[in-house]
């Protein structure tokens, strides 16, 4: 009887044994915790800004240093499709996959995909970007993405006020009703100074070269108050820019990153 009594406790702690050891393995996300899927229309309230640097086998001409590429969609109100854009040029129909096993929405672009997810609130959050390998595009032979944000668009202007460089000199300022602008190093540009022509994509993004000698290309992408940038100044209104040569996405000096000069 004891025997009997001993076999049954060893057979008991052995099935609960396994049954925990079983459930740990799982790692399955269980349908209460899969995102459901993210649509297009959703997307349209977004901004994806992701820093690219030139890998270390790219040539000489591409340089060193960072750059950004803004890319966002839109939808023809005539037809309904949606479009991908990416370096405000290329230009893609855009077509959204779902993995209903991980809670993954994808979407494509020239330069390959971005994965995007919901974070445990439900707010939507990018993950990462996934390049075509196979591509001719400069940007996926000679640079990797080093980082991705993701800004929510807004109903705000911000291409009307002065920005001041947050860490050192330089003040950009901005003239919405004609679209003109001017960059100064130790003061803020009059409006005499304005002269310098910029095309505005959306409320956030906006591109302009300068009237220097090489009219270098100018990226501005605003961040409302709450966004930050890298982690920090999420108390401001910001302005980051990318100024490139165009030609070889070159970077000319950091990227800048600006707060409104109150």
């Amino acid at each position: 009887m004891k025997a009997m009594t001993k076999f049954i406790f060893i057979l008991f702690a052995f099935t609960l044994l396994f049954t925990a050891c079983s459930k740990s393995d799982d790692d399955t996300p269980q349908p209460e915790q899969i995102a459901k899927e993210i649509t297009a229309e959703e997307l349209l309230d977004y901004v994806i800004i992701e820093e690219y640097k030139p890998k270390a086998s790219a040539p000489a001409e591409y340089g060193d240093k960072p750059i950004l590429i803004p890319a966002y969609i839109e939808k023809n109100v005539n037809t309904g499709e949606y479009s991908s854009i990416i370096d405000f040029t290329e230009r893609i129909e855009m077509q959204t996959t779902y993995d209903a096993s991980t809670g993954i929405t994808s979407i494509n672009t020239v330069f390959g995909y971005y994965d995007f997810t919901r974070d445990a609130s439900g707010q939507i959050v990018v993950i990462k970007s996934r390049h075509n390998e196979d591509s001719n595009y400069r940007i996926v032979k000679y640079f990797d993405s080093q980082y991705l944000q993701l800004v929510k668009k807004t109903q705000s202007i911000y291409d009307n006020t002065t920005y001041k460089n947050v860490t050192g000199n330089g003040y950009y300022r901005f003239r919405s009703s004609d679209n003109k602008w001017r960059w100064k190093e130790n003061a803020v540009p009059t409006t005499a100074e304005l002269i310098w022509s910029y095309t505005k994509h959306n409320n956030n993004v906006w591109v302009g070269s300068d009237g220097g000698t090489e009219q270098w290309y100018n990226i501005f992408i605003s961040l409302p108050k709450g966004n930050g940038w890298k982690g920090q100044y999420k108390d401001k209104d910001l302005l980051i820019v990318s100024v490139q040569d165009y030609f070889y996405y070159r970077a000319i000096g950091d990227i800048g990153v600006y707060e409104i000069n109150n």
